[in-house]
């Protein structure tokens, strides 16, 4: 089986609203990182952008992997999954009708059939994204 861990981060000059993004894949053993900057934008915009970009890279080039593990510290990120009923019900908008933060990036995200499970460690909280 051909699977992939991925470990994504993302940050932000709140005042400068300049950010970063990361992931470090791992295929089958082999590493690769990637990185972009993003000016105009959030912590949560970079957390999200981080690992979609890892996603799409994974799409494009290794369609063979068949498991996928992606590691984040984002308690934004990893709710995602467990929100994605409710999103989708409410048609990704607040109770006062207006979009949710990040909606693209959100719909984006829910494309994939995402598995969500969750561990402590020693240090914030770890949570695991299996995609099948």
């Amino acid at each position: 089986m051909n699977s992939a861990v991925i470990f994504t981060d993302g940050s932000c000059h709140t005042q400068k609203r300049i950010g970063a993004w990361a992931a470090i894949i791992f295929v089958d053993g082999a590493k690769t990182v990637l990185s972009g900057i993003v000016p105009d934008t959030t912590h949560n915009r970079m957390e999200l952008t981080g690992v979609l970009k890892a996603l799409e890279y994974l799409k494009k080039g290794h369609q063979q992997v068949t498991g996928i593990t992606i590691i984040s510290d984002s308690q934004y990120v990893i709710g995602i999954p467990l929100r994605a009923k409710k999103l989708c019900a409410a048609d990704f908008t607040t109770k006062k009708g207006k979009p949710i933060q990040n909606d693209d990036l959100v719909k984006q995200l829910l494309q994939y059939d995402l598995n969500h499970r969750e561990y402590m460690g020693q240090g914030p909280i770890i949570v695991l994204i299996d995609l099948l």
